[in-house]
């Protein structure tokens, strides 16, 4: 089984296979607060290919696996991507769930993924999506644009939804879907 690895500067696909969805919703959950490229590193690394003595597993099956022989807490210490109880819980979490139909509400029950990852996982793997993932980067571009928004992520859902909505109305007006006008942003503002 090949899996691609993940590259932060291309981040949407549509038409990953179901082992790729699964990495690209561990580096999500993981990138949190962190650089992209060092993140999709790590998780390129530690969970792209794992074997067993028998196959290859996919991500999603290496954690269960690693989960029921009590090794997976260690396995994320050795990957040194930090937030070690929050990315366990979330991993637990997320391995429940069928990414090809989970909601942002499905997503967002899950301990340790908020709106922002929850969005970022749907938008850039499920085409046509009408999510926002106000992360610093979009932010800053809203305020830019003379919109009134925070420095961090909102942790109001209230506000979360109107800032959603804004940023929803400036891709319509850019005519782009928001994918597309966050990737480039993020191309743009993490120089």
């Amino acid at each position: 089984m090949i899996v691609k690895k993940i590259n932060p500067k291309k981040i949407t696909d549509f038409n990953r296979t179901e082992a790729e969805l699964e990495l690209f919703a561990i580096f999500a959950v993981c990138v949190a607060g962190k650089g992209s490229q060092q993140t999709a590193d790590k998780v390129n690394f530690h969970f792209r290919e794992i074997q067993t003595p028998t196959k290859q597993l996919t991500p999603f099956e290496g954690i269960r696996a690693m989960k029921d022989i009590k090794v997976l807490s260690a396995w994320l210490q050795m990957t040194k991507l930090g937030q070690y109880t929050r990315i366990y819980n979330a991993l637990l979490g997320l391995i429940k769930l069928d990414l090809k139909t989970c909601t942002v509400e499905d997503l967002e029950s899950i301990h340790g993924i908020g709106p922002k990852t929850a969005r970022f996982i749907i938008m850039h793997s499920r085409p046509y999506q009408r999510l926002a993932t106000l992360d610093t980067h979009i932010l800053k571009w809203m305020r830019d644009q003379g919109i009134e928004a925070p420095k961090a992520t909102p942790q109001s859902q209230k506000l979360y939804k109107e800032l959603e909505q804004k940023f929803l109305t400036l891709c319509d007006n850019c005519g782009m879907i928001p994918s597309q006008l966050d990737l480039e942003i993020w191309k743009q503002y993490s120089k």
